[in-house]
């Protein structure tokens, strides 16, 4: 028995019978187009027509306007999202550009152009000194993240980060400080960049693109010498009494430097045995400028308001306001104290040492 064929026709009329009369004409859509139905019967012949939507276009070909364009679909089915889509990068765009503007801003104010200049026409700074982006330092850091902190103190937060160079630093994101000091600031800078002393932390560089001006020092691995002597978590390594010997005497030389090889004078104001560092080979480090001072050639001292740490602050200093290079002195000489009898002495204040956090990897 042979397979019957099955077909669907709207009038047993041919297209060009069908559509002399547009009242019964069936395909009404303005995108449709009339097919004869035939069989591959004989018997059959010819059965009618039908409806069909024109080559580009898909809906029902029987109602007005039934078959509209893919495109059109696809736009319908596409468009909401693309829209959504679009506007979430129009509002990601305008935070980015509201970001730029602000770093832009906190760049004018914090003198970068004016450190730019500087460094251009100066080209042992030029060498030595970098201005980095917040992004070189956000990706250094890993946006800052909590686990990258080495230390906080009384100048600031202190993070590990690891430059695209693979070069590992520390970054200092120092205190609020007021807009009068941002000049100062800008000199320090420049006077750290020229200092070379084996036994001063190195200055990388800065970012000026922050409320508060970021450093970026050498990386020194070995904690500050505040942790060795005086701390449970260095229990297992002890200092020699050449190691001693030795350290007393590269700080004494690295004083000596800032107060008379620079090119202008540098009071450090703070030094005490945390901010007295120890890399790899337990060489010491003298870091955190954070409250230093520079003072020209021909001046002795400046008049500051005291600032220093509690036990180390030289009481002439408090008395009179007047920093000198025996301010520095006098808290090198309880460093020594220190050192010789590797206990903390009775006038230094155990608050004053951990005003927020002590630090571990880099100095408070």
């Amino acid at each position: 028995m042979g397979t019957q064929e099955l077909h669907w026709v709207v009038a047993n009329l041919s297209c060009q019978e069908a559509q002399e009369n547009f009242t019964t004409y069936a395909c009404v859509s303005a995108n449709s187009t009339c097919l004869d139905v035939s069989s591959r019967s004989n018997f059959y012949g010819y059965l009618g027509y039908r409806c069909k939507c024109m080559a580009g276009f898909h809906g029902n070909p029987y109602v007005p306007n039934g078959c509209q364009g893919i495109v059109i679909g696809l736009g319908v089915g596409f468009g909401v999202p693309l829209l959504g889509l679009s506007a979430t990068f129009i509002v990601l765009r305008w935070k980015e550009d509201v970001r730029k503007k602000q770093r832009r801003k906190y760049f004018r104010e914090n003198q970068g152009i004016l450190l730019e200049q500087l460094i251009s026409l100066d080209e042992n700074a030029s060498d030595k000194t970098k201005i980095f982006s917040l992004e070189d330092l956000e990706y250094a850091t890993h946006n800052f993240d909590q686990t990258r902190i080495l230390g906080c103190g009384g100048h600031g937060t202190v993070y590990k980060g690891i430059l695209p160079d693979q070069q590992v630093v520390a970054i200092k994101s120092s205190k609020v400080i007021e807009q009068s000091e941002i000049n100062q600031f800008i000199n320090e800078v420049i006077i750290l960049s020229h200092i070379n002393h084996g036994n001063i932390v190195r200055l990388f560089g800065c970012c000026l693109e922050t409320k508060v001006p970021l450093l970026v020092y050498d990386f020194v691995p070995n904690g500050s010498l505040y942790d060795i002597l005086h701390s449970s978590s260095h229990s297992s390594f002890s200092l020699s009494w050449d190691d001693c010997l030795r350290i007393a005497l590269e700080v004494a030389g690295a004083l000596c430097y800032l107060h008379s090889a620079a090119s202008v004078l540098v009071f450090h104001r703070d030094v005490k045995s945390s901010n007295i560092l120890l890399d790899a080979n337990y060489t010491a480090k003298v870091s955190d400028f954070g409250a230093s001072r520079v003072v020209p050639i021909d001046q002795t001292h400046v008049n500051t308001n005291v600032q220093g740490t509690f036990g180390y602050l030289d009481p002439e200093y408090y008395r009179t306001g007047q920093l000198n290079e025996k301010s520095d002195v006098y808290s090198f000489g309880v460093v020594l104290v220190e050192l010789l009898i590797r206990k903390e002495l009775f006038l230094l204040l155990p608050q004053a040492q951990n005003k927020t956090c002590q630090v571990t990897s880099y100095g408070s």
